[in-house]
């Protein structure tokens, strides 16, 4: 399971970030942003969003997730 991040915190929904989130914020070169609200923004659901992120970014969670 992915490890909670402790003080840093989605700045859209206000969830605190896992490990997963913090990636993804290095990724996309944004503010602190959760996976949730990424799909969102990509109106995207959760597996082909991380389909996504495994094709073309070669990137992808820890089994866990």
């Amino acid at each position: 399971m992915s490890k909670k991040v402790k003080g840093r915190y989605c700045y859209k929904c206000g969830v605190q970030m896992n490990t997963w989130d913090v990636r993804l914020t290095n990724i996309f070169k944004v503010y602190d942003t959760c996976e949730s609200c990424f799909c969102k923004i990509y109106d995207m659901d959760q597996d082909t969003f991380r389909n996504y992120m495994d094709k073309y970014l070669d990137e992808r969670p820890c089994q866990g997730l």
